[in-house]
């Protein structure tokens, strides 16, 4: 038999055992998270990288090229520019206004007089003495580049809508 004085030892031994581990546990767990937290604050206070996706690029055709594939299958066509910012290049055959809308047509190659609308956001900027005709009839003919969003094929023709140029002349006020 052991003395209760051994015995009362062992068990505070043991008792201290089970604490020292127990303190030891806890440690590695604070340990563990405090790493965690400080991977955490770090990563708040870093700058958040720029999304992996790609800037939404604007498709550039010429109105032939646009008109073509919409002639081929206007499906795939719809799926690949409606919607979605165009850039369109070609020779200014007519303009005109509807309502209050503003708009030019280009020609394509086509010998059947086929056309691609452009519709503008707002009319030419020019002095109020002058008129749309005195600024539009001139250019007629001219290779026009027009940046909007691409509405797909309508009844004969394409409508590319909110429309700027990038190279019409713009008529300031004196």
């Amino acid at each position: 038999m052991v003395p209760k004085d051994q015995a009362q030892a062992g068990k505070g031994r043991l008792r201290n055992l089970v604490v020292v581990v127990l303190v030891l546990v806890a440690a590695v767990i604070s340990v563990v998270n405090i790493g965690n937290l400080g991977l955490n604050i770090l990563s708040e206070n870093t700058p958040t990288p720029a999304p992996s996706w790609e800037p939404l690029q604007r498709i550039q055709l010429t109105a032939s090229q646009l008109y073509a594939e919409y002639q081929a299958d206007a499906q795939v066509a719809d799926v690949l520019y409606a919607g979605k910012p165009i850039t369109v290049i070609g020779d200014l055959v007519s303009w005109g206004k509807e309502n209050s809308l503003f708009y030019i047509t280009l020609v394509t190659d086509d010998a059947g007089g086929d056309f691609v609308r452009c519709d503008f956001i707002d009319y030419p900027l020019m002095p109020r003495e002058w008129s749309i005709e005195s600024v539009m009839s001139p250019l007629l003919g001219w290779k026009i580049t027009v940046k909007g969003v691409c509405l797909g094929l309508f009844h004969d023709y394409i409508i590319i809508t909110d429309c700027i140029s990038a190279n019409m002349p713009v008529y300031l006020p004196d």
